[in-house]
């Protein structure tokens, strides 16, 4: 695939059944393990979760993945460790089409997302799926995430000092 143009606009209800088919997939199952839980909340992103914020990933205007951000406090999730709240954001994503699988698409959705946080000096952006601030995890791990590519993401040690990631 050549150098494509990748866009991310906001998830509407008539994604909801392609997102539903991608949550099926087995390179999505297995980092997606609540497909229920998932559905859940976009159907209810109006009102229970208008915290967060979801995208659907388009290349070429071709609905290929899924991301969203959200303020990591207002989630009442507890794995971050040792980080502070204050100022982290947590974003998710998929690539949902297979043939979009190990093309740089996942890092491009995530640092899409990065640019869509509010600005401030201080985000710290923590990735829930990648785990890439949890401290069991390192660098050079040849685990994959959902982008199909590995889960050292290189701004790893920027979310570590607390400083924007860069590209």
């Amino acid at each position: 695939m050549a150098e494509h143009t990748m866009t991310l606009r906001p998830i509407q209800q008539t994604d909801l059944p392609l997102f539903r088919s991608w949550l099926a997939l087995p390179h999505v199952a297995k980092w997606y393990t609540e497909p229920d839980d998932w559905l859940y909340e976009l159907e209810h992103r109006e009102d229970e979760f208008h915290w967060l914020h979801h995208f659907i990933a388009e290349c070429d205007g071709v609905p290929f993945g899924f991301g969203q951000f959200y303020e990591y406090r207002l989630s009442g999730e507890t794995w971050h460790g040792t980080l502070p709240l204050e100022g982290a954001y947590s974003i998710d994503y998929l690539i949902g089409e297979p043939e979009y699988l190990s093309k740089g698409l996942g890092k491009q959705i995530v640092l899409e997302l990065i640019r869509r946080n509010p600005p401030s000096t201080s985000v710290r952006v923590v990735s829930d799926i990648a785990r890439v601030v949890n401290p069991t995890v390192e660098a050079s791990s040849d685990k994959q995430d959902p982008s199909g590519e590995p889960s050292s993401f290189r701004e790893r040690q920027a979310f570590q000092e607390n400083q924007p990631a860069r590209e």
